[in-house]
């Protein structure tokens, strides 16, 4: 007969069951610099939580198809401007919008964008398979995957 113990108000059969399906997952550790305080990581995620990555006052003007807006860089500490076109502007929204049930997560050393060279070194002598980029998908196309065929306002044709 299996014994069954109780650990932290959880049966330890229920235990091994939860660890099993979290060694399962696939996990992608991000290490940052503490804040002192909540309020800063509140104050950071309700940024993109109430209004999106920019801000509707950041918008400046949109003239020639082009829309100018405001950001702070980071980098520098500067508040600076930049202009794109529409659809730009559109793809860089969209690069915010979190996969379909993948969390939004920012990546750090290894696994962040600009070190993927690094990384698939790594993987290699781990006896890995290289880290493969999907091809960026225009927002038509995705729009398109899920079932929403964008339609021209005046003559319903199918935009392309």
């Amino acid at each position: 007969a299996q014994r069954t113990v109780a650990f932290g108000g959880a049966v330890l059969e229920r235990l091994r069951t939860l660890i099993n399906r979290l060694g399962r997952t696939t996990w992608v550790v991000h290490c940052c610099k503490p804040y002192a305080h909540g309020r800063g990581v509140a104050t950071y995620l309700s940024r993109y939580v109430k209004s999106g990555p920019i801000k509707k006052r950041a918008f400046h003007m949109l003239h020639d198809d082009k829309v100018s807006f405001g950001y702070h860089d980071h980098r520098s500490g500067q508040k600076k401007r930049q202009r794109l076109g529409v659809n730009d502007l559109i793809l860089r929204v969209c690069d915010h919008i979190p996969q379909h049930r993948k969390p939004g997560t920012r990546y750090y050393g290894l696994y962040h964008a600009c070190r993927r060279e690094a990384l698939n070194v790594a993987r290699q002598q781990l006896g890995q398979h290289a880290v493969v980029v999907p091809a960026p998908v225009g927002w038509i196309e995705y729009l398109g995957s899920l079932g929403h065929v964008p339609r021209c306002e005046i003559c319903q044709a199918p935009v392309k």
